[in-house]
């Protein structure tokens, strides 16, 4: 398994833009995230970063969602790229193991000889609210670009229960480089 070090993993700056919930940048609040959103006047940031981009020329690549879990197991902030089943093993038992006995959610079925497993951990939260998302997958000759975007609240109405929201998904590419494309949104709920 590949680990991005979270020391590495940039955050981006934030300016606010005002708009009203259940939409969030121009795409609806995802379910089945926990939010509490629905009727509050939200402040969405929009990105200003120098990390990696996804080139215009790059084709969208289907991906399928294997887990979109606000609590899991994953406690480190992190960004994984899996290509191998013992792995894969690993990160599905750590990722399952709060919410379910462990062993009882079957290891979906990966061929590994030509899918990758990508997962995103935003790690230890200290409220709900916060949320993670893979938005795109995108292939430019042998790299695969993954648009990761986090979101966080501030000043919002939200619940003092640890979190640890965690997204991965299947992929079809078992060989080349990866680049984690990083969004951070901050959205300050007022009255």
């Amino acid at each position: 398994m590949e680990l991005t070090p979270p020391d590495t993993i940039k955050k981006c700056a934030v300016k606010g833009t005002r708009l009203r919930t259940p939409q969030l940048m121009g795409r609806a609040v995802r379910q089945p995230r926990r939010t509490f959103l629905t009727g509050l006047s939200v402040v969405v940031g929009s990105v200003s970063c120098t990390g990696p981009t996804v080139p215009s020329d790059a084709e969208p690549v289907p991906h399928v969602v294997l887990a979109d879990e606000i609590r899991s197991g994953v406690h480190e902030r992190a960004r994984m790229v899996i290509r191998d089943e013992a792995s894969f093993e690993e990160f599905w038992n750590e990722l399952t193991a709060p919410t379910r006995p462990h062993g009882s959610v079957p290891l979906p079925e990966i061929d590994f000889s030509r899918q990758t497993v990508i997962a995103a951990a935003m790690g230890t939260r200290g409220s709900s609210g916060f949320s993670i998302a893979i938005d795109g997958v995108y292939r430019k000759s042998s790299k695969l670009y993954v648009a990761v975007h986090e979101h966080e609240p501030l000043h919002c109405t939200v619940l003092t229960v640890g979190t640890n929201p965690v997204v991965a998904i299947a992929v079809e590419f078992n060989a080349g480089e990866v680049v984690f494309v990083e969004e951070h949104t901050v959205h300050e709920c007022t009255g």
